[in-house]
């Protein structure tokens, strides 16, 4: 069997599905491939959901699956700490109730699940998993992919949203920059005596920041950084031990606190695509760049990565351009710039907080202390935390 379709979408992840979404509001035909059924379940991680990317999921239509199920997040609290000393927070973003600058926190299996529900709703998106690509061929209208079940799917344009170890990239010969930081994150959901009130806290260590995100139901996320042995050290403890140093290192901030959860550690690093397209290729999300996670930005990149792609296919449609043509190179341009920007100052905010030098402690604690004081200074980086800022998709664009 041979089917056509304008997009074919490998890697049916959080940014796969949403750039799926996006580019068939923009009236693209769209196609779905994952060499895994959908497993709504696996991942115990949750994520950050700046501003403008709750506009972009309200516009296609996942939020309807969301209500209940996503916790605002009304406070930012910093502190520039040290195990064992009281936490003092030096740098507070209060009242972030502002429609414009609202962030929310949400499990990843619960958004993976409205987005899956959202996908089966559109007519013009086939989603086929579990399937094997067997391999590809593109010339200069077409790119066509062999897939395992015997059929072949020709498309103009394949979008690899295939993750950080991208088989794609790879097969492009698109090269990346990588820094290893020597560092890794544990990850878990914990419950807790106290109610969290919406509030986020970030706590910088020596040896790398613990957030504390706030999850519905009494719930928070943890993402613990730290060198790769003491990581690997604190993962070796039974849960009894490890909720012990967890409350340690938070001062007891939330009461009793609870497992809710198996720990999962990801080994921390900076990666980024030096190309995000080849022939009839684009690369979106982690395919495109992998950052440090110390601002909680990594999911709303690939989201606006999704976004743009879909404004690119607008033109493409609207004009009558072919898909695989000098529109994405325009995406290129657009999210290479973007994407870049914030990996370098993710990695500066890691160097710089993640370190025992006395000296940038000193400078650190003045530089947080004058964006507290600074309601012009905190408007600027709230704003980016939103993803406010920059030339923005039209889908983010609240009408």
């Amino acid at each position: 069997m041979q089917e056509k379709f304008d997009i074919v979408v490998v890697g049916a992840g959080l940014v796969g599905l949403t750039a799926a979404l996006a580019c068939a509001k923009k009236g693209a035909k769209v196609c779905i491939l994952d060499q895994k059924k959908p497993n709504i379940k696996e991942d115990k991680r949750a994520s950050a959901i700046s501003a403008s990317s709750f506009v972009l999921l309200k516009k296609l239509g996942v939020t309807d699956f969301l209500v209940g199920n996503i916790q605002a997040i009304d406070k930012i609290l910093i502190s520039d700490s040290r195990v064992g000393r009281k936490n003092k927070f030096n740098l507070k973003f209060q009242n972030l109730n502002h429609a414009n600058y609202k962030g929310y926190m949400i499990d990843n299996s619960i958004l993976k699940n409205a987005l899956l529900k959202t996908v089966k709703k559109i007519d013009g998106i086939t989603i086929k998993a579990p399937v094997k690509i067997l391999k590809t061929s593109t010339n200069s209208s077409k790119i066509k992919i062999n897939l395992d079940n015997n059929s072949i799917i020709d498309a103009s344009l394949l979008v690899a949203a295939d993750g950080k170890n991208s088989n794609f990239r790879k097969s492009a010969d698109i090269s990346v920059r990588f820094t290893h930081y020597r560092q890794s994150a544990i990850v878990t959901t914990i419950g807790h005596e106290f109610v969290h009130n919406g509030s986020a806290h970030q706590f910088f260590f020596p040896g790398g920041p613990l957030a504390l995100l706030p999850l519905t139901k009494n719930r928070s996320s943890i993402v613990w950084s730290d060198s790769s042995l003491a990581s690997d050290a604190a993962m070796s403890l039974n849960d009894s031990d490890f909720i012990d140093e967890l409350s340690h290192r938070i001062n007891g901030l939330l009461g009793k606190i609870k497992l809710l959860g198996p720990r999962q550690i990801f080994p921390l690093n900076l990666q980024m695509a030096n190309r995000y397209t080849a022939k009839r290729l684009v690369l979106v999300g982690d395919a495109a760049h992998s950052i440090h996670p110390i601002a909680g930005q990594g999911l709303n990149l690939g989201l606006r990565d999704a976004a743009a792609l879909a404004d690119n296919v607008a033109l493409s449609i609207r004009e009558n351009i072919d898909l695989g043509s000098e529109v994405i190179q325009e995406y290129e341009k657009w999210r290479i710039s973007d994407n870049n920007k914030l990996g370098i100052t993710t990695d500066i905010l890691n160097r710089l907080f993640s370190n025992k030098n006395s000296s940038l402690r000193f400078v650190r604690r003045l530089g947080l202390n004058g964006v507290n004081h600074s309601e012009l200074l905190k408007t600027f980086f709230i704003e980016e935390a939103s993803g406010l800022t920059g030339e923005l998709p039209t889908l983010m664009i609240e009408n």
